[in-house]
């Protein structure tokens, strides 16, 4: 596997855990991630990494994805609801969710990354971590 594939599957795992927490800490609404404190999400990441042992560089590449994702998550989800007209971001699945919201940062946030290989990717690590139906879901919103 390679280190683009590592950092965004590390990325998918802290919004994923991120969400989840503030979720059962909150009123569970799906934008309940972008209300956390900076604080909150130090450790958050801390934790995940004191558990995980990731390759050198994977750890601060999907911690600037995340923080990024934090930062940019009204101007996200607003092009997510566009796209997915027919999917609120309260019914999409988590993992597809958190998901896609890396891959729309990293489009808006780093050219250098095009929209075939980013929804190539996508789609694999939606098959790995979500399903089959997720991987078809993801590319049809990507």
């Amino acid at each position: 596997m390679g280190k683009r594939r590592q950092i965004r599957e590390c990325a998918l795992q802290l919004l994923y855990q991120l969400e989840s927490n503030s979720r059962a800490s909150s009123e569970g609404s799906a934008e309940a991630i972008y209300g956390l404190s900076k604080d909150r999400v130090d450790v958050e990441l801390a934790s995940y990494f004191s558990h995980f042992d990731v390759p050198d560089g994977v750890e601060q590449r999907s911690t600037e994805i995340v923080r990024g994702v934090l930062a940019n998550g009204a101007e996200i989800d607003g092009l997510l609801r566009v796209v997915s007209t027919r999917w609120r971001l309260e019914r999409m699945k988590m993992v597809d969710r958190a998901l896609l919201r890396l891959c729309v940062f990293e489009l808006l946030h780093n050219p250098k990354i095009n929209l075939a290989m980013i929804t190539n990717e996508a789609v694999e690590i939606a098959r790995r971590f979500s399903g089959e139906q997720a991987s078809a879901f993801v590319n049809g919103v990507l």
